[in-house]
């Protein structure tokens, strides 16, 4: 037999050894699914065995799995591992401006986790800036106040402040790379440019507080899902701008982990370079009512293979899919205008099938398609309308057919 007495342990985030008892008249091995559990091999019998456990420096509990295997039979047996969690350290700031008043000022540039009741300004965010292996920062208690000093400066050059309450403020965490964990308050209303650029961000939940995520909010974090509730706005005109408080511009670019999005159900838009480079990306939500895909908004996302376009879709704009994973792409009945790139060098791309009417997709670039192989394409038109479509940049392809 090869039995667990008990099949969970639940323990401490201290660095641990572990003997765990069992009843077996087999030999038999052990082997773990985590790296942070080890079987200490000079400490196996048929009774028990003793494991290494190292200590938990995040800010979750782990689980590990160890598995037990008869080495000459096919008994086995599993057991559970539950590690606590590291508590961040915990501190109340009575007043905006002294948070370094309740550290230890000698070891305050070492701390890992922190969490902050009360107000905060620009002069806290300079501190917490300061905290180079910071990675949990829960900011759910607290208040962002306006003011303070500036905590940082973009090569602009330009010195950045909190400007407004209830603001996360431009580049206020700026290339933070070990800052993996941020919760906000939740009566935050504007997440301002670059704030969470360059992170080691893995988990953030946009409040429903939110209003406005401007340029390069979260770009090159290392996001895996983001959900943008409907509270969030696009910027009137803001794809109009490069780059700034005036646009909501690249929010999300070369976030090259992230695999889930989803956007408001009222946007119209999604805005210039929003999604560009994210390499992982295979879930998009394209609700009704978005006419139009701006310039490179979803380019460079190489795990896209299935989108479905909105009926709303009027344009679709320079290299919106660009080097895309694209397999079957349908064109609503519509859109208006295809621009340049809009599917180039999307080489899995295999079936382009069109609603709209050559009297209503009236402005095509010549370069859509630019780098795609076309013989392995096939175009599907309405019928009644190959010959039309002939005429256009569609024409191109060896197989075009009527449906």
């Amino acid at each position: 037999r090869l039995e667990t007495i008990n099949d969970v342990y639940n323990i401490t985030n201290e660095e641990q050894q572990l003997t765990i008892d069992i009843l077996s008249n087999v030999d038999y091995s052990v082997s773990s699914d985590v790296n942070w559990l080890s079987v200490m091999s000079d400490n196996v019998s048929p009774e028990r065995f003793t494991v290494h456990i190292t200590s938990n420096d995040d800010f979750e509990s782990r689980t590990g799995k160890l598995t037990l295997f008869q080495r000459e039979g096919d008994l086995t047996a599993s057991i559970a591992i539950n590690q606590e969690k590291s508590e961040p350290i915990s501190v109340t700031v009575t007043e905006a401006g002294t948070l370094i008043s309740q550290l230890d000022i000698n070891t305050y540039q070492q701390i890992k986790g922190l969490k902050i009741t009360g107000d905060i300004n620009g002069t806290d965010v300079l501190i917490i800036r300061r905290m180079s292996d910071l990675s949990y920062l829960d900011l759910s208690s607290a208040h962002v106040k306006a003011g303070g000093s500036s905590y940082f400066t973009t090569d602009y050059p330009k010195d950045c402040f909190i400007e407004n309450d209830n603001e996360i403020g431009t580049c206020m965490f700026y290339n933070m790379k070990k800052l993996k964990t941020c919760i906000i308050p939740n009566n935050i209303i504007a997440i301002r440019s670059s704030s969470f650029y360059n992170t080691g961000l893995e988990q953030f939940s946009i409040p429903s507080s939110v209003k406005t995520i401007y340029s390069s909010a979260f770009t090159r974090s290392n996001l895996k899902e983001i959900y943008i509730p409907d509270s969030v706005s696009l910027i009137p005109n803001g794809s109009e701008y490069p780059f700034g408080d005036n646009s909501d511009t690249y929010v999300f670019q070369e976030c090259f982990n992230l695999q889930t999005a989803r956007i408001p159900s009222h946007w119209t838009a999604i805005p210039y370079g929003y999604f560009w480079g994210c390499h992982t990306l295979t879930s998009i939500n394209i609700p009704e009512g978005v006419t139009s895909l701006e310039e490179v908004c979803l380019c460079q996302c190489w795990a896209l293979k299935d989108v479905v376009l909105p009926s709303t879709l009027k344009k679709i704009g320079h290299g919106a899919f660009y080097r895309d994973a694209v397999e079957i792409i349908t064109i609503p009945s519509n859109v208006e205008t295809i621009e340049e790139n809009a599917f180039g060098y999307c080489n899995s791309l295999k079936e382009v099938h069109i609603k709209a009417s050559p009297e209503t997709l009236k402005n095509l670039s010549t370069n859509i398609f630019a780098g795609v192989n076309k013989n392995q394409v096939t175009i599907y038109v309405p019928k009644g309308t190959i010959q039309s479509y002939i005429l256009t940049p569609f024409g191109d392809f060896p197989n075009i057919v009527e449906e």
